[in-house]
């Protein structure tokens, strides 16, 4: 009587702990943190006065807490997006560290945009197109604050 006892406050108690790991789930998201508020944060990429189409930027948040990271891509005029990781649009307030990138195949033909196996098989094929100073997470010089409210970001990047 005592065994099965035993078995069956060993099996709770796994229970118990599978079902708080998976309700608790993992990870820095600003989506799961109900403390970071998220604002419209949209804007423009120029390179050298032009817009800078089929680039990919990232702000990375710069304060002493956690560290959240939000994403983007360019369109053919220069335009971006910022969402989190799990796609929400927006961006929290705070200053960041700023990363621009624009990397093309080997050939210099564009790289492709949609998530694949192909795909990220052709990036290890790839090279950056921009130096150290606006594409490298070290060496970035780019510091940007997204304002409480949201706010039409300008990125002018000159070589």
């Amino acid at each position: 009587m005592k065994r099965l006892h035993m078995k069956n406050s060993m099996f709770l108690g796994m229970t118990c702990l599978l079902l708080t790991g998976l309700l608790s789930g993992c990870g820095n998201s600003a989506a799961e943190s109900p403390d970071v508020e998220l604002h419209p944060a949209t804007g423009t990429i120029k390179l050298n006065g032009e817009p800078l189409g089929q680039a990919s930027v990232t702000f990375i948040s710069n304060g002493t807490g956690t560290q959240y990271t939000y994403f983007g891509a360019t369109d053919p005029e220069g335009k971006f997006v910022l969402k989190n990781r799990q796609g929400v649009e927006g961006c929290e307030a705070g200053q960041f560290k700023v990363i621009v990138s624009k990397r093309v195949l080997s050939d210099g033909s564009p790289m492709p945009q949609e998530d694949s196996p192909e795909a990220a098989a052709m990036a290890a094929d790839s090279k950056e197109l921009l130096p150290p100073k606006f594409s490298s997470r070290e060496a970035t010089e780019l510091m940007y604050e997204v304002a409480a409210g949201g706010q039409e970001i300008q990125i002018d990047l000159n070589e």
